[in-house]
């Protein structure tokens, strides 16, 4: 009874972790289609606004306004990214947890209808597709592509508002000229963040090291010893020993990832 009263809240928790997984997955999707429509209904009321309204175009509060709206935008896909990266962060720490203590790898004598493989099975698929999308250098972002589209097309406005405010008015508005400037210098570095956030690399290294740091406490603890985290965890098995060797080391660009 003892036994199966331990079973039963294994089962609980594994329960509990993959119904919080789930709910942070939905977030993650619906969150980002949320902040993409967000900021097509602000750049749609600024044209709507515009498009009724007597606008002067050789108007300096026009192109102002103009600029400070996308850097608005701007900052809006960022610390969306930010967030989702956090909420990211959230579910592979789950999966990892789940995939060292209660899954097993797939084997001839292991087999998934007896035994929890979903994590470490996607894990392991993840790895060699990584490793491909990597050494192949045509495709290094994995997430926001729509992002940092959007980004892209919001500092080539803020650009020419920029450019534009300068040619109505000269340095008779400076002031308002080096505020749109520094909105331009600001969104590069916003569009910089969102790369890093959203590369392959960077979500290969969440992965790694929360992977990492599970097995390195089941192995302080005991749960496992050497050679059952040899044989359980295969293939990620290099790569984890060289992050123990270097706690602080980064994958080199192209190197295979998990």
């Amino acid at each position: 009874m003892k036994g199966m009263s331990t079973k039963f809240k294994m089962s609980q928790e594994l329960q509990y972790l993959r119904e919080e997984m789930n709910q942070r997955i939905n977030f993650f999707y619906e969150h980002s289609q949320k902040t993409i429509h967000i900021v097509l209904l602000i750049w749609g009321g600024f044209l709507t606004f515009f498009g009724i309204s007597e606008i002067d175009f050789k108007d300096t509060p026009f192109y102002f306004i103009g600029g400070t709206i996308l850097f608005i935008s701007n900052l809006i896909l960022y610390f969306s990214t930010q967030r989702g990266h956090d909420n990211l962060n959230q579910i592979f720490k789950i999966a990892a947890y789940i995939t060292v203590f209660y899954e097993k790898r797939p084997s001839k004598t292991i087999r998934v209808r007896d035994n929890f493989c979903w994590e470490i099975t996607t894990f392991e698929i993840q790895a060699k597709e990584a490793d491909s999308k990597t050494k192949d250098k045509k495709r290094i972002y994995e997430m926001n592509g729509e992002y940092m589209a959007l980004l892209i097309l919001s500092i080539l406005g803020i650009v020419f508002f920029t450019a534009m405010l300068y040619v109505s008015c000269g340095y008779k508005e400076i002031f308002l000229f080096s505020i749109c400037y520094l909105y331009s210098v600001i969104s590069l570095f916003l569009f910089k963040g969102t790369m890093k956030y959203s590369s392959l690399k960077n979500i290969a290294d969440i992965k790694i090291t929360h992977l990492n740091n599970f097995i390195q406490y089941s192995r302080e603890t005991e749960h496992y010893t050497d050679d059952e985290i040899e044989k359980q965890f295969g293939i990620f098995r290099e790569k984890l020993k060289y992050f123990e060797a270097n706690p602080t080391a980064k994958i080199a660009e192209g190197e295979p990832v998990v």
